[in-house]
Protein backbone atom coordinates (compact mmCIF):
# COMPACT_ATOMS: atom_id res chain seq x y z
CA UNK A 1 0.00 0.00 0.00
CA UNK A 2 1.54 3.19 -0.87
CA UNK A 3 1.19 6.27 1.38
CA UNK A 4 0.72 9.96 -0.28
CA UNK A 5 1.44 13.45 1.56
CA UNK A 6 -1.63 15.36 1.30
CA UNK A 7 -1.38 19.31 1.77
CA UNK A 8 -4.29 20.23 4.52
CA UNK A 9 -6.79 23.37 2.19
CA UNK A 10 -10.17 22.31 2.39
CA UNK A 11 -12.06 22.51 5.25
CA UNK A 12 -13.26 18.97 5.15
CA UNK A 13 -9.39 17.93 5.41
CA UNK A 14 -9.02 20.30 8.37
CA UNK A 15 -11.74 18.48 10.37
CA UNK A 16 -10.12 15.15 9.40
CA UNK A 17 -6.57 16.35 11.11
CA UNK A 18 -8.53 17.78 14.31
CA UNK A 19 -10.42 14.47 14.19
CA UNK A 20 -6.88 12.13 13.80
CA UNK A 21 -4.80 14.46 15.92
CA UNK A 22 -7.50 14.71 19.02
CA UNK A 23 -6.68 11.43 20.82
CA UNK A 24 -2.85 12.48 20.97
CA UNK A 25 -3.55 15.89 21.81
CA UNK A 26 -1.71 16.32 24.78
CA UNK A 27 1.66 15.07 23.24
CA UNK A 28 0.51 17.28 19.94
CA UNK A 29 -0.51 21.01 21.32
CA UNK A 30 1.48 23.03 19.22
CA UNK A 31 0.62 20.66 16.19
CA UNK A 32 -3.49 21.00 17.35
CA UNK A 33 -3.00 24.87 18.03
CA UNK A 34 -2.17 25.44 14.60
CA UNK A 35 -4.89 22.83 13.29
CA UNK A 36 -7.27 24.62 14.81
CA UNK A 37 -6.14 28.26 13.52
CA UNK A 38 -6.24 26.84 10.25
CA UNK A 39 -3.10 27.66 9.25
CA UNK A 40 -0.90 27.21 6.47
CA UNK A 41 2.09 24.00 6.29
CA UNK A 42 -0.52 21.46 7.40
CA UNK A 43 0.07 17.63 5.78
CA UNK A 44 -2.02 14.85 5.81
CA UNK A 45 -0.46 10.92 5.68
CA UNK A 46 -2.95 9.04 3.94
CA UNK A 47 -3.49 5.83 1.87
CA UNK A 48 -5.39 7.40 -0.68
CA UNK A 49 -5.50 10.28 -2.45
CA UNK A 50 -5.91 13.85 -2.46
CA UNK A 51 -10.19 13.25 -0.68
CA UNK A 52 -9.13 10.83 2.27
CA UNK A 53 -11.90 9.41 4.73
CA UNK A 54 -10.49 9.24 8.41
CA UNK A 55 -9.58 5.26 8.12
CA UNK A 56 -7.43 6.31 5.22
CA UNK A 57 -5.10 9.08 7.46
CA UNK A 58 -2.61 7.65 9.12
CA UNK A 59 -0.47 10.80 10.13
CA UNK A 60 -0.38 14.54 10.37
CA UNK A 61 2.38 16.72 10.11
CA UNK A 62 3.05 20.14 10.40
CA UNK A 63 6.34 21.68 8.00
CA UNK A 64 6.87 25.11 8.03
CA UNK A 65 9.29 27.39 6.04
CA UNK A 66 11.13 28.04 8.83
CA UNK A 67 12.14 24.32 8.66
CA UNK A 68 10.16 23.45 11.71
CA UNK A 69 8.66 19.60 11.68
CA UNK A 70 5.42 19.14 13.85
CA UNK A 71 4.43 15.25 13.64
CA UNK A 72 1.36 13.43 14.80
CA UNK A 73 2.76 9.93 13.36
CA UNK A 74 1.61 6.61 16.12
CA UNK A 75 2.11 3.64 13.44
CA UNK A 76 5.37 3.07 11.41
CA UNK A 77 5.22 0.80 8.93
CA UNK A 78 7.93 0.78 5.60
CA UNK A 79 5.13 2.17 3.14
CA UNK A 80 4.93 5.04 5.37
CA UNK A 81 8.65 5.63 5.76
CA UNK A 82 9.18 5.77 1.89
CA UNK A 83 6.34 8.35 1.71
CA UNK A 84 7.80 10.60 4.28
CA UNK A 85 11.43 9.49 2.58
CA UNK A 86 10.19 11.22 -0.51
CA UNK A 87 8.25 13.88 0.66
CA UNK A 88 11.71 15.25 3.00
CA UNK A 89 13.83 13.99 -0.15
CA UNK A 90 15.31 17.86 -0.98
CA UNK A 91 13.91 19.47 1.93
CA UNK A 92 16.04 21.14 5.10
CA UNK A 93 14.87 20.20 9.01
CA UNK A 94 15.93 22.50 11.05
CA UNK A 95 13.83 21.26 14.36
CA UNK A 96 11.54 17.98 14.91
CA UNK A 97 9.25 18.70 18.23
CA UNK A 98 6.63 16.24 19.46
CA UNK A 99 6.38 12.48 21.09
CA UNK A 100 9.74 10.68 21.52
CA UNK A 101 7.45 7.90 18.89
CA UNK A 102 6.59 10.44 16.26
CA UNK A 103 10.35 11.93 16.32
CA UNK A 104 11.96 9.24 16.10
CA UNK A 105 9.88 8.05 12.73
CA UNK A 106 11.13 10.88 11.49
CA UNK A 107 14.83 10.83 12.76
CA UNK A 108 14.92 7.45 11.07
CA UNK A 109 13.74 8.87 7.61
CA UNK A 110 16.34 11.70 7.67
CA UNK A 111 18.96 9.26 8.90
CA UNK A 112 18.55 7.09 5.83
CA UNK A 113 18.24 10.16 3.22
CA UNK A 114 21.58 11.62 4.98
CA UNK A 115 22.66 15.49 3.84
CA UNK A 116 22.30 16.38 7.54
CA UNK A 117 23.95 15.78 10.64
CA UNK A 118 22.10 16.20 14.55
CA UNK A 119 22.90 19.24 16.32
CA UNK A 120 21.58 18.38 18.88
CA UNK A 121 19.27 16.07 20.91
CA UNK A 122 17.16 17.45 23.81
CA UNK A 123 15.27 14.20 25.39
CA UNK A 124 12.53 16.06 27.57
CA UNK A 125 9.90 14.15 30.28
CA UNK A 126 6.54 15.01 29.42
CA UNK A 127 4.73 16.01 32.97
CA UNK A 128 0.52 16.62 33.16
CA UNK A 129 -0.55 18.42 36.03
CA UNK A 130 -2.33 16.46 38.66
CA UNK A 131 -2.57 17.71 41.83
CA UNK A 132 -5.76 20.30 41.70
CA UNK A 133 -5.48 20.79 45.25
CA UNK A 134 -1.86 22.38 45.25
CA UNK A 135 -3.44 24.09 42.06
CA UNK A 136 -6.36 25.51 44.18
CA UNK A 137 -4.05 27.04 46.98
CA UNK A 138 -1.80 28.81 44.14
CA UNK A 139 -4.76 30.68 43.10
CA UNK A 140 -5.63 31.76 46.48
CA UNK A 141 -2.15 32.57 47.25
CA UNK A 142 -1.81 34.02 43.72
CA UNK A 143 -3.44 37.93 44.66
CA UNK A 144 -0.18 38.23 47.55
CA UNK A 145 2.57 36.59 45.75
CA UNK A 146 5.39 35.14 47.26
CA UNK A 147 8.53 36.08 48.73
CA UNK A 148 8.21 39.76 48.60
CA UNK A 149 7.16 39.56 44.72
CA UNK A 150 3.51 39.89 43.26
CA UNK A 151 1.88 37.54 40.41
CA UNK A 152 1.16 39.61 37.50
CA UNK A 153 -1.07 38.70 34.48
CA UNK A 154 0.97 39.99 31.94
CA UNK A 155 -0.03 42.37 28.54
CA UNK A 156 1.76 43.95 25.71
CA UNK A 157 2.84 47.20 27.94
CA UNK A 158 5.36 44.60 29.69
CA UNK A 159 7.13 43.34 26.94
CA UNK A 160 10.00 45.72 27.75
CA UNK A 161 10.25 43.86 31.40
CA UNK A 162 10.08 40.72 30.18
CA UNK A 163 12.77 41.00 27.44
CA UNK A 164 15.75 39.96 29.27
CA UNK A 165 13.84 36.82 30.60
CA UNK A 166 12.99 36.03 27.54
CA UNK A 167 16.75 36.48 25.94
CA UNK A 168 17.88 34.25 28.78
CA UNK A 169 15.38 31.94 28.27
CA UNK A 170 15.88 30.92 24.60
CA UNK A 171 20.12 31.12 25.21
CA UNK A 172 19.91 28.83 27.85
CA UNK A 173 16.46 26.90 27.47
CA UNK A 174 15.70 26.23 23.56
CA UNK A 175 18.55 27.34 21.05
CA UNK A 176 20.93 24.42 20.81
CA UNK A 177 24.86 25.47 21.44
CA UNK A 178 26.56 28.12 18.91
CA UNK A 179 23.04 29.42 17.39
CA UNK A 180 23.09 33.03 17.94
CA UNK A 181 20.03 34.58 20.00
CA UNK A 182 18.22 37.37 17.44
CA UNK A 183 16.78 39.87 19.67
CA UNK A 184 14.70 41.54 16.84
CA UNK A 185 12.55 37.65 16.46
CA UNK A 186 12.84 37.39 20.16
CA UNK A 187 10.56 40.44 20.44
CA UNK A 188 8.43 39.41 17.75
CA UNK A 189 7.69 36.10 19.10
CA UNK A 190 7.24 37.91 22.90
CA UNK A 191 4.88 40.19 21.62
CA UNK A 192 2.39 37.73 19.49
CA UNK A 193 3.01 36.09 22.80
CA UNK A 194 1.82 38.75 24.89
CA UNK A 195 -1.49 38.89 22.87
CA UNK A 196 -2.41 35.39 21.85
CA UNK A 197 -0.81 33.43 25.08
CA UNK A 198 -1.27 33.59 28.97
CA UNK A 199 1.76 35.13 30.45
CA UNK A 200 2.55 35.26 34.63
CA UNK A 201 4.94 36.86 36.64
CA UNK A 202 6.76 37.74 39.20
CA UNK A 203 6.86 40.95 39.63
CA UNK A 204 10.14 42.37 42.86
CA UNK A 205 9.46 45.36 44.82
CA UNK A 206 12.03 47.73 41.89
CA UNK A 207 9.54 46.78 39.08
CA UNK A 208 11.72 44.20 37.42
CA UNK A 209 10.22 40.66 36.44
CA UNK A 210 12.24 38.12 38.65
CA UNK A 211 10.64 34.82 36.80
CA UNK A 212 8.17 34.14 34.31
CA UNK A 213 5.38 31.16 33.27
CA UNK A 214 3.49 31.03 29.79
CA UNK A 215 1.12 29.10 27.87
CA UNK A 216 2.70 28.20 24.67
CA UNK A 217 -0.65 26.49 22.91
CA UNK A 218 -4.04 26.43 23.60
CA UNK A 219 -5.93 23.52 22.34
CA UNK A 220 -9.44 21.71 22.61
CA UNK A 221 -8.54 19.67 26.38
CA UNK A 222 -5.24 21.05 26.73
CA UNK A 223 -2.93 23.78 27.07
CA UNK A 224 0.95 23.58 27.23
CA UNK A 225 3.00 25.52 29.61
CA UNK A 226 6.36 27.04 28.55
CA UNK A 227 8.79 29.76 28.52
CA UNK A 228 9.29 29.15 32.44
CA UNK A 229 12.65 31.10 33.25
CA UNK A 230 14.60 32.19 36.80
CA UNK A 231 16.37 34.90 36.51
CA UNK A 232 20.11 33.39 37.86
CA UNK A 233 20.10 35.76 40.54
CA UNK A 234 16.63 34.72 42.03
CA UNK A 235 17.01 30.74 42.00
CA UNK A 236 16.33 28.30 45.19
CA UNK A 237 13.47 30.33 46.27
CA UNK A 238 10.43 28.55 44.66
CA UNK A 239 9.36 31.26 42.14
CA UNK A 240 8.83 28.55 39.35
CA UNK A 241 7.38 26.03 41.45
CA UNK A 242 4.99 28.89 42.22
CA UNK A 243 4.41 30.79 38.94
CA UNK A 244 3.69 27.10 37.14
CA UNK A 245 0.90 26.63 40.38
CA UNK A 246 -0.99 29.91 39.17
CA UNK A 247 -0.70 29.08 35.82
CA UNK A 248 -2.19 25.48 36.05
CA UNK A 249 -4.74 26.83 38.26
CA UNK A 250 -6.00 29.47 35.72
CA UNK A 251 -5.46 26.40 32.95
CA UNK A 252 -7.60 24.06 35.19
CA UNK A 253 -9.89 27.11 35.61
CA UNK A 254 -11.03 27.41 32.03
CA UNK A 255 -11.86 23.42 31.94
CA UNK A 256 -8.22 22.40 30.55
CA UNK A 257 -5.84 20.29 31.58
CA UNK A 258 -2.27 21.50 31.71
CA UNK A 259 0.98 19.62 30.59
CA UNK A 260 4.37 21.03 29.64
CA UNK A 261 7.84 19.12 29.14
CA UNK A 262 11.65 19.15 30.88
CA UNK A 263 14.75 18.04 29.85
CA UNK A 264 15.83 15.20 31.67
CA UNK A 265 18.91 16.74 32.68
CA UNK A 266 17.62 19.42 34.50
CA UNK A 267 16.75 18.34 38.32
CA UNK A 268 15.88 21.41 39.80
CA UNK A 269 12.82 21.89 36.99
CA UNK A 270 12.08 18.83 37.94
CA UNK A 271 11.52 18.85 41.20
CA UNK A 272 9.63 22.32 40.59
CA UNK A 273 7.60 20.94 38.70
CA UNK A 274 7.19 18.26 40.96
CA UNK A 275 6.38 20.51 43.96
CA UNK A 276 3.79 22.43 41.53
CA UNK A 277 1.71 19.06 41.20
CA UNK A 278 2.80 17.89 37.97
CA UNK A 279 3.41 14.19 37.15
CA UNK A 280 5.11 12.39 34.33
CA UNK A 281 2.96 11.23 32.04
CA UNK A 282 5.42 10.35 28.99
CA UNK A 283 8.18 11.11 26.83
CA UNK A 284 9.01 13.98 24.66
CA UNK A 285 11.82 14.80 22.03
CA UNK A 286 13.61 18.08 20.00
CA UNK A 287 16.00 17.53 17.71
CA UNK A 288 18.02 20.15 15.96
CA UNK A 289 20.05 19.37 12.59
CA UNK A 290 22.51 21.37 10.49
CA UNK A 291 21.74 22.79 7.26
CA UNK A 292 20.75 20.82 4.75
CA UNK A 293 23.60 19.34 1.87
CA UNK A 294 21.47 17.05 -0.51
CA UNK A 295 23.84 13.61 -1.54
CA UNK A 296 20.95 12.21 -3.77
CA UNK A 297 20.20 9.03 -4.12
CA UNK A 298 19.29 7.77 -0.42
CA UNK A 299 15.45 8.66 -0.51
CA UNK A 300 14.43 6.66 -3.38
CA UNK A 301 15.96 3.37 -2.05
CA UNK A 302 13.46 0.66 -0.45
CA UNK A 303 13.12 0.86 2.85
CA UNK A 304 13.25 -2.71 4.11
Amino acid sequence: MAYRIVPVQAEQQFLLARQFVLPYEKYCCSLMQRIIARERFLFIVSRTGTAPAFRDVAGVFCYTDGELLLPCLPSRDRQLLAALSCFFARREVFCISGGSRSVHTLMAVLRRRGGQQIREEKRHLFMEFQDAAAGLRAGMRQAGGIDGCTVQRCSARDADALMPLQLSYKVEEVLPAGVPVSPAAERLELDRTLKVQTVFALRRPDGSFAAKAQTNACCERYMQIGGVFTRTDCRGRGYAAFLVRCLAADIVGRGRKAVLFVNRRNAAAIRAYQNAGFVRSGSYLVVYYDEFSPCGTAASQEWR
